[in-house]
C-alpha cells in the first residue's frame, strides 16, 4: 500500500487570530504556522505515517518560520515560484489543503484580493475567480482534490458554492476590509485539526472543477490602473479588453492561465 501524501498550501490573511497587523510581524507568522500546525496534526492522527508537503504561499514566501513547524513536515519556501502558492506539490499527493485563504475582490470579504493589490477581478472564460479557484483548478489539472480550506465566512460560502466537496473551517466574520470578528484562536485551531483528520480519513473520491475548464481558456485580468494593462499588453499574446484597464489572452491549458494571471499580478508602475 502507498503511503499516504499531503499538501497543505498556507496564506496569512484567513488564518485564526490575525486581524491584519503588519504581515512582516513576528505574531502573523506566530498564527499562521499555528494553523498550518494544527492541520498538520489532523493529517497525522488519520494517517500517522504520512508525508506532508507545505508551502508558504503569503507574500514573499517566507512567512512561516522552519523552526517552529511541525517536525513531521517539509517546507517549500521563498519566491517567485513556477506555481506560484501551489507549487512543490508532490506528484504522487493524496490532497491538498488551503490554510489561512481570502475571497476575491468584490465578494466583501476580510483583505479580499487575488495575488496582489493590482488586480480587481480575474475572469476564466468569464467566470470571476480568486486565488482559491485559481489553485484549486491548478492542483485539479495535477490530480489532487481540495479536501479541507480555512478562512473567513464570506469564502466560507464561495468554497461551499464551487468546491462543495471540501470541507470548510471559518476562522473569523467578515466585518469590511480590514476589520473581522476572529474566533478564539484555541477553539479554530481545534476544529482545523478535527477537520484535517476527517479530511484524511475520508478524502475526497475525486478532484473538483471550481468552475468549468475546457482549455484553451480566455483570461481576462481587469487591473486597477489602465497603466498596468499598458504593460501587460507589451507581453506576447496579450490584447487589451473592451475596458482600458482590461488585458487578455488566450491559455492552451490551467498553468498557463495561472503563470499569466501570476506575472499580472506583479505589475505596478
Amino acid at each position: 500500500m502507498s503511503e499516504f501524501c499531503a499538501f497543505v498550501s498556507a496564506d496569512v490573511e484567513g488564518v485564526s487570530g490575525y486581524g491584519g497587523e503588519d504581515d512582516d510581524e513576528p505574531e502573523a507568522g506566530r498564527a499562521m504556522v499555528a494553523d498550518v500546525n494544527a492541520a498538520v496534526e489532523g493529517l497525522l492522527a488519520a494517517e500517522p505515517d504520512a508525508t506532508v508537503t507545505v508551502a508558504d504561499a503569503h507574500g514573499s514566501k517566507l512567512t512561516v518560520d522552519p523552526a517552529a513547524l511541525h517536525d513531521r513536515a517539509s517546507l517549500v519556501r521563498g519566491g517567485p515560484r513556477p506555481n506560484g502558492m501551489v507549487d512543490g506539490v508532490p506528484d504522487d499527493a493524496d490532497l491538498a489543503v488551503l490554510v489561512g485563504f481570502h475571497d476575491r475582490p468584490g465578494t466583501g470579504g476580510f483583505l479580499e484580493h487575488t495575488f496582489s493589490g493590482s488586480l480587481a477581478d480575474v475572469r476564466l472564460d468569464g467566470r470571476s475567480v480568486g486565488e482559491v479557484e485559481l489553485d484549486a483548478a491548478l492542483l485539479g489539472d495535477l490530480g489532487v482534490p481540495v479536501a479541507l480550506v480555512t478562512g473567513d465566512d464570506v469564502l466560507g460560502e464561495t468554497v461551499a458554492a464551487r468546491l462543495p466537496a471540501a470541507r470548510y473551517v471559518a476562522t473569523k466574520s467578515a466585518r469590511g476590509f480590514a476589520a473581522a470578528r476572529c474566533r478564539p484562536p484555541a477553539e479554530a485551531r481545534e476544529e482545523i485539526r478535527e477537520a484535517a483528520r476527517d479530511a484524511a480519513a475520508d478524502p475526497p473520491k475525486a478532484v473538483e472543477r471550481p468552475v468549468p475548464i475546457d482549455p484553451p481558456l480566455r483570461v481576462a485580468v481587469d487591473f486597477v490602473r489602465a497603466e498596468y494593462a499598458d504593460v501587460a499588453t507589451l507581453w506576447p499574446g496579450v490584447e487589451r479588453g473592451a475596458d482600458s484597464r482590461t488585458a487578455v489572452r488566450e491559455a492552451i491549458d490551467v498553468t498557463e492561465a495561472y503563470r499569466f494571471v501570476r506575472g499580472a499580478s506583479k505589475l505596478s508602475v
